[in-house]
């Protein structure tokens, strides 16, 4: 019982990868435009195409929160199995082993 956490404890730890974090740069100039140059149309379609930008890069940012989002639910999914699987396992080892001790007991009486 003990090894089957362990090893779930292990697979668990395993099972968390690394992320990627792209940072975009922007020079000064790009960040803090002069608006005094600009008439009121400019600033409008200048703030317009910067929420675009926003937008894009929160869709992506959910798009791929719920791939990781699946990718972490279906880990957990086999986390569970291999689990489940290695308590099954364990119980079969114990009826073999209960198996030959009879097996044995019943040999020493016979002699």
């Amino acid at each position: 019982m003990l090894s089957a956490i362990c090893f779930a404890i292990t697979i668990t730890i395993s099972a968390f990868g690394g992320i990627v974090v792209k940072h975009v740069n922007t020079s000064s100039q790009e960040q803090y435009m002069d608006v005094n140059d600009m008439d009121k149309d400019q600033i409008i379609a200048t703030l317009k195409n910067d929420i675009k930008a926003i937008d894009e890069q929160m869709a992506q940012c959910k798009k791929q929160k719920k791939g990781w989002t699946a990718a972490t639910v279906i880990g957990g999914i086999g986390i569970v199995g291999t689990g489940i699987g290695a308590l099954v396992q364990n119980n079969q080892i114990q009826n073999k082993k209960s198996e030959l001790k009879s097996a044995q007991d019943e040999l020493r009486s016979i002699k």
